[in-house]
């Protein structure tokens, strides 16, 4: 749980569960905000969408005439 918890599909306490750890536990939630932060900045930079969005289009445009 580096950014956050994962808990089984359809199983409301669970969640519950990890909801009130967050709400209890400050430090916690506040090392798991910054973690996912840091994920997403690394995750999505602007060279990051540039190669998805070429590599998108280039298989879209693949075997196509123009």
């Amino acid at each position: 749980n580096v950014n956050g918890f994962l808990v089984p599909p359809n199983e409301p306490a669970a969640i519950a569960k990890a909801l009130l750890r967050l709400i209890r536990e400050a430090p916690l939630r506040e090392q798991m905000g910054k973690e996912g932060k840091l994920m997403f900045a690394r995750r999505h930079t602007l060279d990051h969408f540039a190669d998805s969005l070429d590599s998108a289009l280039s298989s879209s445009l693949r075997g196509r005439v123009c």
